[in-house]
């Protein structure tokens, strides 16, 4: 009479145990008991506690969902563009046993034990990005044959301040106003200041230095953010020391080195910036003829070119002075030259904020280095100051010899010893005695003989110094008109 009833398997627990049977579990045999449910009381499973917890986050992600759609439907709208289709299926309520059937079937037990299902997350196409319209025709702000007005300022480019807005739509294409496409034009443009070294970039080593005070990822932001969604190449290692140029020019021999390289690397330096420009830009949606006329006439463009001759030129005004003198490299005006033009372009690398400052700033130096003859007052100075150190370097080498050989030696074959040694004489007579004894200067004002005709007055000094000595020994004092008048009498009747 005590016995249970006989227990009663559904269709599917039946299904389920013939596969494996197994010893029914404390919560099935509390399903089929009611006494045993009733008088036994367990703590939640710790699957009911996970789901518990979890439950909320399934609602909430629900609700943002749903929020998402309902904006991408509205911005769809907006473009006219037809709304996504698909939508977010509703989620599964904990506990339901109406269940869809996914990968087989869900029963009641299998929500207990795994819980529901996943949540199928929403799948929205991203909106198309439109590109906008490029210009086919590069019109120019600055004429071909125009000249920059700007020399001698160094703040301004063809009239424009270089840290103005202005320069940046003077010096970009038309239809170009993303500052992600701006800083990757620039960075696209060859740096002419490092030759003889790498200008592209890509170049330089782990070198430390200045130059990337830039937030670099910033600008990667920006590059990212943009709607062409196409990564720049950003030339982080603009400011680094090894990518000065005439840094590398040590000696005579670099320098000769530096001065053919330069030549040399004309034609390739700025082929690879065409084809830099024109694949960058072509994949901004500019044309291959728009891309020309821009590579032709267009102001940053230019200016690497123009930047190209001015710094060649600075390179050739060294070598001629290096050439023109017999100096030592160590002494020389080259040199010079050499160190004040490094120094300052190494100035303007270390202490740029931007590879557009860098470009902008050495253009404008090399113009206006090159409207003086690449020499300024620093270079004035310091030649002063080589020309000082090498007066007193030879008066110190004379004064050398001097204390080696000693003074003229006195005694046999130097008559003049008491004499002046001052080589001066008279240029009419050419007698140094005339003028000793007469007590007069070696120049032909004064000379006793500059009545006289300048070839007798040769001839006959030597006589008329000799007379004059003998008749004027003691206290005999005889007028010099006197001797003079009678050795030419007697001069002429021989």
């Amino acid at each position: 009479k005590n016995k249970p009833p006989p227990k009663q398997v559904s269709i599917e627990e039946g299904n389920n145990t013939s596969k494996s049977p197994s010893k029914p579990t404390a919560a099935t045999a509390r399903k089929l008991d009611p006494e045993l449910s009733a008088t036994t009381t367990t703590a939640p499973s710790v699957l009911d506690t996970v789901l518990m917890k979890i439950q909320p986050f399934f609602v909430k992600l629900q609700e943002s969902t749903e929020k998402m759609d309902r904006m991408m439907e509205q911005q769809a709208l907006q473009e006219n563009q037809t709304p996504s289709t698909t939508g977010t299926p509703n989620m599964i309520p904990m506990g339901s046993t109406n269940l869809p059937a996914a990968n087989g079937h869900y029963d009641a037990r299998t929500i207990e034990r795994n819980g529901p299902a996943p949540p199928t997350l929403p799948t929205q196409t991203p909106p198309a990005v439109i590109t906008p319209t490029r210009p086919t025709t590069y019109q120019g702000p600055i004429p071909t044959y125009q000249q920059d007005g700007s020399k001698g300022d160094s703040d301004k480019i063809h009239e424009i301040e270089i840290t103005s807005v202005e320069i940046d739509k003077a010096m970009m294409p038309e239809a170009m106003t993303k500052n992600a496409e701006i800083n990757g034009t620039y960075d696209r443009a060859d740096d002419i200041a490092a030759l003889p070294g790498k200008t592209s970039p890509g170049g330089g080593d782990s070198e430390s230095g200045s130059g990337v005070s830039e937030d670099v990822l910033t600008r990667l932001a920006e590059t990212l953010g943009s709607d062409n969604s196409k990564i720049t190449m950003l030339d982080s290692g603009y400011g680094r020391r090894n990518r000065h140029g005439l840094g590398l020019i040590t000696s005579e021999d670099t320098l000769l080195d530096a001065y053919k390289q330069c030549y040399k690397k004309e034609e390739v330096l700025f082929k690879n910036y065409r084809f830099r420009m024109m694949h960058y830009l072509g994949r901004l949606g500019y044309t291959s003829s728009f891309i020309d006329d821009y590579l032709e006439r267009g102001l940053l463009p230019r200016i690497i070119r123009e930047s190209f001759l001015n710094y060649t030129a600075l390179i050739g005004k060294i070598m001629f002075k290096w050439n023109a003198t017999a100096d030592p490299w160590e002494d020389s005006e080259a040199l010079v030259i050499l160190k004040v033009h490094s120094s300052n372009l190494l100035d303007i690398r270390t202490n740029c904020n931007s590879k557009k400052m860098l470009l902008l700033q050495n253009y404008a130096y090399l113009r206006d280095a090159k409207k003086k003859g690449f020499v300024n007052d620093t270079i004035t100075e310091k030649n002063f100051e080589r020309q000082d150190r090498r007066n007193q370097r030879l008066r110190d080498e004379l004064e050398a010899v001097k204390a080696i050989k000693g003074g003229p030696k006195e005694g046999r074959g130097n008559p003049h010893k008491d004499q002046d040694p001052s080589p001066k004489k008279c240029s009419h007579c050419k007698n140094r005695d005339l003028h000793i004894a007469a007590g007069l200067e070696h120049i032909k004002t004064v000379c006793p003989l500059k009545d006289q005709a300048g070839s007798w007055a040769k001839a006959a000094a030597g006589k008329v110094a000799a007379k004059y000595s003998n008749d004027n020994k003691g206290e005999k004092t005889r007028p010099m008109e006197e001797v003079i008048k009678e050795v030419s009498e007697s001069w002429a009747k021989s």
